[in-house]
């Protein structure tokens, strides 16, 4: 498989997945990473698609650091390989924090870490954990917690899966918008 190729052990590397813009917080994570005591590597799939100087920043940062993958655009089967089997997902979205790819990873069963932005810790309750706002040395502190405890990344798994299982489910989803339809056609009625 991909993770062959690349010469990663399920469970046994850090992950980042967006675009290498500031909101996205790629920076954040690769100056926090440089602090671990761990031979993990931090993968980061994703490119800087309009912000190009700040994409030459992270890169710059990412080469000081022999742990750190930059993967570039990875799509498709090979894209799900990667969060179905990663150790730890770090989100350390400065603004706008709902995305596919942290909901994905939550339905991967993903031990996810997330910055403290109201949008992300609403989507995540109590299913990830968070680290001071916009903070590399509590999200290296969070980083190293869990990569020191596998049982506590291992609880952080199952409850990532059950919240998204719960919360979005499509299912679910589709009920929930059908009743807010049935609802409003009623009251017009």
């Amino acid at each position: 498989g991909y993770l062959d190729e690349l010469d990663l052990t399920s469970r046994q590397y850090v992950l980042f997945v967006g675009a290498l813009v500031p909101d996205k917080g790629p920076d954040l994570l690769i100056d926090a990473y440089r602090e671990l005591h761990t031979d993990l590597p931090l993968v980061v799939v994703g490119d800087s698609p309009f912000a190009a100087s700040y994409g030459a920043h992270v890169r710059e940062l990412a080469g000081r650091d022999t742990r750190v993958r930059m993967l570039g655009y990875v799509r498709g089967d090979r894209y799900r390989e990667l969060v179905a089997n990663a150790g730890i997902y770090v989100h350390p979205l400065r603004s706008d924090g709902t995305s596919p790819a942290l909901l994905q990873a939550m339905g991967f069963g993903n031990c996810i870490v997330v910055n403290s932005i109201p949008e992300t810790l609403s989507a995540v309750g109590d299913a990830a954990v968070s680290f001071r706002h916009n903070d590399p040395q509590d999200l290296a502190a969070k980083l190293q917690m869990l990569l020191d405890d596998p049982t506590l990344a291992e609880q952080y798994r199952n409850r990532a899966l059950e919240r998204a299982t719960q919360e979005y489910d499509w299912d679910k989803v589709t009920e929930a918008h059908v009743e807010v339809y049935r609802r409003s056609v009623g009251g017009m009625a």
